[in-house]
């Protein structure tokens, strides 16, 4: 029924009219709790193919239905074809606004996201340098945008276990989030949460702590204590603070052991 309504729509109206836009909505909805997720993506492809006769396709429709696209593409790990897809999408966007309009690197900013759950983590780590330099020409030090940039090029170097340059970005990261939405804003907890990660891993025990104790405040306050995240902070915590009486124990043990008896 959805299939035939948005048919017949599409070829008594235009593609934007808003008839045709409902009745898309409509079947993608319907696919979506059927599990239909190849047909979402062979609708979409078809929405994405000129009509005999249309010189060009109109900028908004094209992005928005190669964004839905993407959206399907990832939240199925299709990660290749989500990647064609949002270079896709920057072409248009590049040809419409150019590349320095913030929607472009807002864009090319969320295509590094595909790279970590394919852990292409150098290549987000290339992306994240490229977007970071067209944002710094063109936003104001402080922007919000420029946080989370510096977050995922931070998470990058993370992932590759480059702790030495993760560290000041994200305290830059940190401090760009605390001024724009507040110290108690979700992501400055999960700033703080990937900084007690490293410090703990470079083994400085007052910062790691300190973070750590910040980090669980503010996502305890602003997610909940049953979040998912919240219990995996909290569990991560106390494993680091298990670590720690080990090591002062042995510290203990070897100062005794060097007494002379």
């Amino acid at each position: 029924m959805h299939q035939l309504s948005y048919m017949i729509y599409q070829e008594t109206f235009s593609r934007d009219h808003p008839q045709v836009a409902q009745s898309l909505f409509e079947l993608t909805e319907f696919y979506s709790c059927q599990k239909k997720y190849s047909e979402i993506v062979v609708l979409y492809k078809s929405i994405l193919r000129p009509r005999s006769g249309e010189a060009s396709q109109n900028y908004p429709e094209v992005v928005t239905s190669l964004i839905k696209l993407r959206e399907i593409l990832s939240s199925n790990r299709r990660y290749i074809e989500a990647e064609v897809t949002y270079k896709k999408i920057l072409v248009v966007i590049d040809n419409a606004l150019g590349q320095d309009h913030q929607v472009f690197f807002n864009c090319l900013h969320n295509l590094g996201l595909l790279y970590f759950p394919q852990k292409k983590y150098s290549v987000a780590e290339a992306l994240y340098k490229e977007v970071f330099e067209i944002m710094e020409k063109i936003l104001y030090p402080y922007h919000p945008s420029i946080g989370i940039c510096l977050g995922n090029l931070a998470r990058a170097h993370l992932l590759q276990g480059k702790y030495s340059k993760a560290k000041p970005l994200y305290q830059k990261s940190l401090e760009i989030t605390e001024v724009a939405f507040g110290k108690n804003h979700t992501n400055v907890g999960y700033c703080l949460w990937n900084l007690a990660y490293i410090y703990q891993k470079q083994w400085v025990i007052v910062h790691a702590e300190r973070s750590y104790q910040r980090s669980l405040a503010v996502l305890t306050s602003s997610l909940g204590e049953e979040h998912p995240d919240t219990e995996r902070l909290e569990k991560e915590y106390k494993s680091f603070l298990r670590k720690k009486i080990l090591i002062k124990w042995a510290k203990e043990l070897m100062l005794f052991l060097r007494i002379p008896q």
